[in-house]
């Protein structure tokens, strides 16, 4: 025993002592080098629950038929067959007859359907295609694919279901007849995008209450973002969204108004009606673990999240300080060297001027060597030259600009400090083709990849891409869509893809080529339509996966370089 009262105060003053060295370090590193790997949360979803005895009842109320046992002589042997197994597999099993029934009689149009581990809404008219259309019987012929059009209520386009392992995607669109009958004038089919998960977030209590339809969807709100209009509701304790692209601007002439494109998603909304999915036992394979790296990178730095340029976030806030990686994700850019930087308020920006006008921009002398205008955004001093290519954009460090100003509507990113701004995080490729002879940068040049394996649901120039084992998503802009069509990548249309697989290149598609400088634009998003999760230090951790060595994050101490 005295050995041991000897023994604790020696390790005690050794461990204080190497406490003192140990912060005596840390404080002279903060102060005279960049910090080195910031801690950071790692986002784990929570799993829903479903009432299922809510989903089966209202399975019942779709035939008269689903009352029956699996075993009456009503049914056809295949369908008595495919009932009982159906049932096998449903991790609640009383009173789920109904909902059996259901997937087996639309599993000829929709054979996903019965692996989704949610309930599947749609603006299907489920009830006429029972009554009139499902094969209950074997005497009666097998419906085919076609005849899906047929019970599409006010469509007349076609559906598509795409399932997942935590829930399902689904693309109605609707033909240029249908939309004239809405007094929308078109040539060209839109779509409405559908989807529900089995996973949440948290994040789903925000956005405006649409008052005359709470009777159908309590909780339904509204979110209206710079391009899209979507709604987000809750029915069976599932998160679910609706989602259309618009055009608040009109800039492209053959592109919805939102009025046109909320019209098309209340109608839709309408419309839904259920149509199968499964109380399975869900297993989501855990993401593979970001390999382990030794190397620290000589070039790689970074600022901080939240660090945005100077004044340049909505009423001269700085953006969101969010450190959450939500996933491991494969990073959007096939080729390494990338360069996170602001596109409005970086060389070849226009400082968020009206479109078609220069108004936020303010010439400046030209100095010696320039071989382009120069100028400066209203928002600072910082001197700009009117060139894609100039080396600042194409250089470390890093600069977060997720919530940097938009023109956006107050609430339209409830993440920012001001309610609205940018929703996402813009990414330079490795270089600026043609920036010797050009102002502008040589577009459809660099490989973008798909982030995840899941199910690449495209809407134009719009990638939304589902991570099948998170129920993220993954939003990529600007790209040109005839390089997306040669990824085969087919516009409204939803395809499964894998973990860098190639869906586009890097463009400045915008309404119309041109329209915003060379780069993509990468957004995260849950189920909940509402909520932007800050995309930047997912994808720093991602790029540091890429280029084999972390990065370095320069501390607050460090001087501005705005």
């Amino acid at each position: 025993m005295s050995r041991l009262r000897l023994w604790i105060p020696t390790w005690r003053h050794r461990l204080s002592r190497i406490l003192c060295l140990i912060a005596s370090a840390l404080t002279g590193g903060l102060l005279a080098n960049p910090a080195q790997s910031q801690p950071n949360e790692i986002a784990v979803p929570e799993q829903v629950q479903v009432d299922w005895n809510a989903v089966a009842q209202d399975a019942q109320t779709l035939s008269p038929l689903f009352s029956r046992s699996p075993r009456d002589g009503t049914f056809s042997l295949r369908h008595r067959s495919r009932v009982e197994r159906r049932l096998d597999t449903f991790a609640i099993k009383e009173g789920m007859t109904p909902l059996a029934h259901l997937n087996e009689a639309v599993s000829d149009l929709f054979p996903g359907v019965a692996s989704v581990p949610i309930p599947v809404l749609a603006p299907f008219e489920t009830t006429r295609f029972l009554n009139e259309a499902a094969r209950f019987k074997g005497d009666l012929p097998r419906p085919r694919l076609s005849t899906r059009r047929h019970f599409l209520s006010d469509a007349g386009g076609s559906l598509q279901v795409m399932a997942s392992a935590t829930g399902y995607d689904a693309i109605v669109t609707y033909q240029a007849a249908a939309l004239t009958r809405r007094g929308i004038a078109s040539t060209k089919r839109r779509m409405v995008q559908i989807a529900g998960a089995s996973l949440s977030y948290g994040r789903g209590a925000a956005g405006e209450l649409i008052s005359d339809m709470q009777a159908d969807y309590p909780g339904l709100r509204r979110y209206l973002g710079d391009d899209e209009v979507g709604y987000s509701f809750r029915k069976y304790g599932v998160p679910y969204f609706a989602i259309a692209s618009c055009s608040p601007e009109r800039t492209d002439p053959e592109a919805l108004s939102c009025d046109q494109a909320e019209d098309l998603l209340r109608l839709t909304l309408r419309n839904l009606q259920l149509l199968g999915g499964s109380p399975l036992q869900v297993r989501t394979r855990a993401a593979a673990a970001p390999r382990q790296l030794r190397r620290v990178s000589s070039t790689f730095q970074y600022f901080p999240p939240g660090k945005l340029l100077d004044n340049t976030g909505d009423d001269s806030k700085d953006g969101n300080p969010d450190r959450t990686v939500y996933a491991n994700i494969r990073f959007p850019l096939k080729e390494t060297s990338a360069f996170a930087q602001s596109q409005v308020f970086m060389h070849g920006g226009n400082c968020l001027s009206t479109p078609g006008t220069e108004d936020h921009m303010v010439p400046l002398p030209p100095q010696p060597g320039d071989r382009h205008p120069r100028y400066r955004c209203k928002q600072n001093q910082k001197q700009l030259l009117r060139w894609e290519g100039h080396r600042e954009n194409y250089s470390y460090p890093w600069r977060d600009n997720f919530c940097e100003a938009r023109r956006g509507t107050p609430g339209s990113t409830l993440e920012c400090p001001a309610g609205r701004g940018h929703a996402g995080q813009d990414i330079r490729p490795k270089d600026c083709p043609n920036a010797a002879s050009s102002a502008k940068c040589r577009t459809d040049t660099h490989p973008v990849v798909a982030v995840a394996a899941g199910n690449a649901c495209r809407d134009g120039n719009k990638i939304r891409l589902r991570f099948n084992t998170t129920s993220l998503y993954y939003v990529y802009l600007h790209m040109n869509k005839r390089t997306m069509d040669a990824a085969g990548i087919s516009d409204q249309r939803c395809i499964a893809v894998t973990s860098g697989q190639i869906i586009g290149k890097v463009g400045n598609f915008q309404d119309v080529e041109g329209g915003t400088t060379t780069h993509l634009h990468l957004e995260i998003h849950p189920v909940d339509a509402l909520s932007r999760f800050n995309p930047y230090m997912t994808l720093i951790r991602a790029y540091e996966q890429l280029i084999g060595a972390t990065g370095t994050e320069i501390s607050t101490t460090a001087s501005r370089t705005d």
